[in-house]
């Protein structure tokens, strides 16, 4: 029977033993899921901020495009077709200007070679 009763206290002990251990890894889970909350949370708010940032980029190049869309659409309705007709007016000027140059170029060219020739 004093066999018994010492095995009993041993196993008593281990038994606390054991449930210290447990306690201890609950402990431990506990803290360690409280910190694994934490750190997911941070890397979170930090995912949320640079989304935020990037919606915010994205807008103004969206607000910028739209300006400008909206100034060239003022400036297309702005002329008229009295200035388009001026446009053409100065190219045409222009072309001819050109032409008149290049013909009397040729002109002086052929006076050279004919020259030349005789």
């Amino acid at each position: 029977f004093a066999k018994l009763e010492e095995s009993m206290r041993k196993n008593e002990g281990s038994l606390k033993a054991v449930e210290e251990k447990i306690e201890t890894n609950k402990q431990e889970t506990h803290e360690a899921r409280e910190t694994f909350r934490a750190e997911i949370q941070q890397v979170s708010a930090k995912v949320e901020e640079k989304l935020h940032q990037e919606q915010s980029n994205w807008l103004i190049a969206v607000e910028e495009l739209v300006k400008g869309c909206k100034d060239a659409q003022r400036t297309f309705e702005t002329t008229t077709k009295q200035d388009i007709e001026e446009f053409r007016r100065k190219i045409l000027q222009s072309q001819t200007k050109f032409e008149e140059e290049l013909n009397g170029k040729h002109e002086a060219t052929q006076e050279e070679l004919a020259g030349n020739y005789k």
